[in-house]
């Protein structure tokens, strides 16, 4: 999807990788994954030009307390937090979804070709960015290659790929799990009043990650098509190879290796890669071979664009989709109390086919 027009660059919306950069070395692969804890990030000159973008206002680290300075050494976590969440609620360009200022009737659905609506902002045409902080459930699938089988009947083509992030509470901070209940019945009463009549079930978005858990869900499609890539705008080669379809890691995966051939092979709408926009804690471009060790478990900022689709099936519903607009790793995952998912019961099939959470009954044959 688009990015829209109002997802401008500021200190807590980063500008999207498709923004032209100063030079060839502006947007570079980090090097900062680092293993073990941290000491809280003092205040600090801004990294050099080789691994930040040309405008570093949103590069730099993001400033917090001293931890010295605190009776709490986890203090400026949250003190880090609370400076993040300021930031976003003084921008003009998305909404805090925390934030109880918020309501369902700021905004409506406007048509976007077919049957899709996007929900912008009242008296806009321009799709609404909304910003959340919160936690990537360890749960999500957010390896290169979306851990896509050619198997897999729930996702068989390769195009059509995607990156989905389970978005939880972020463990161990009482603000900003409040922040996340607020963003969750806030979505849920858009969702509700957004349904199409005689149309009872919903899909997507709100996403309970256990009987007493709740949680959204959010997606990035892998591929775009060619055309998309609009005038001015930066190529995703001149970022890193990883951008590239020839440069794309895919973890040995041998399915998707095949169809990534395939789809270069081909002579009609043409795809490329789709720069996830994402930033580590310092600023850096993660590239897509950073995904797997740097978002789950990680306290993020993230931003996404919600749309709604009708699928006219037999069994008809609406299906609600965020597309994510960028994400900004506030505490990495070496600084947040790790979430354990809870153990389910998963046939020897479903794990083969990378059906993840989805559990199908045993039958047992008769003995008498």
């Amino acid at each position: 999807m688009k990015i829209p027009k109002n997802c401008a660059a500021t200190s807590s919306n980063p500008p999207p990788v498709t923004a032209a950069p100063a030079d060839e070395n502006t947007l570079v692969h980090s090097e900062s994954v680092k293993k073990g804890k941290r000491k809280a990030p003092a205040a600090s000159p801004s990294p050099s030009s080789r691994s930040t973008p040309a405008d570093s206002s949103h590069a730099a680290p993001i400033p917090s307390n001293d931890e010295n300075a605190l009776d709490d050494p986890d203090q400026w976590k949250v003190e880090l937090l609370m400076n993040v969440r300021t930031t976003i609620l003084a921008n003009q360009n998305s909404i805090y979804l925390g934030s109880s200022a918020v309501s369902p009737t700021n905004f409506h659905w406007v048509a976007h070709g077919g049957s899709t609506k996007l929900l912008c902002k009242t008296g806009s045409t321009e799709s609404a960015v909304f910003s959340i902080i919160c936690c990537i459930h360890p749960s999500s699938y957010v390896a290169p290659d979306a851990h896509w089988r050619a198997s897999n009947r729930f996702n068989s083509k390769f195009e059509k790929a995607k990156l989905s992030f389970i978005l939880c509470k972020p463990p161990g901070f009482p603000d900003f799990t409040r922040d996340f209940d607020q963003a969750y019945n806030l979505l849920a009463n858009i969702i509700t009043a957004a349904h199409t009549p005689s149309v009872s079930k919903h899909d997507g978005v709100l996403h309970p990650i256990s009987d007493s858990e709740i949680g959204l869900q959010a997606r990035h499609l892998i591929f775009r098509p060619e055309s998309s890539l609009a005038e001015g705008t930066v190529n995703p080669s001149e970022l890193s190879d990883e951008f590239t379809i020839d440069g794309y890691p895919l973890d040995d995966n041998i399915d998707a290796a095949d169809a990534m051939r395939a789809l270069d092979r081909r002579t009609k709408q043409r795809l490329e890669i789709n720069p996830l926009t994402a930033y580590d804690d310092e600023g850096h471009t993660l590239l897509p071979s950073d995904y797997t060790d740097s978002l789950p478990n990680a306290v993020v900022a993230l931003s996404f664009v919600l749309s709604k689709n009708f699928i006219a099936t037999n069994e008809k519903k609406d299906v609600f989709t965020a597309d994510v607009s960028h994400i900004r790793i506030v505490l990495p995952p070496y600084d947040v109390e790790p979430i354990i998912p809870p153990l389910k019961h998963i046939p020897i099939a479903a794990k083969d086919n990378f059906i993840g959470d989805i559990h199908r009954p045993v039958k047992h044959l008769r003995t008498e």
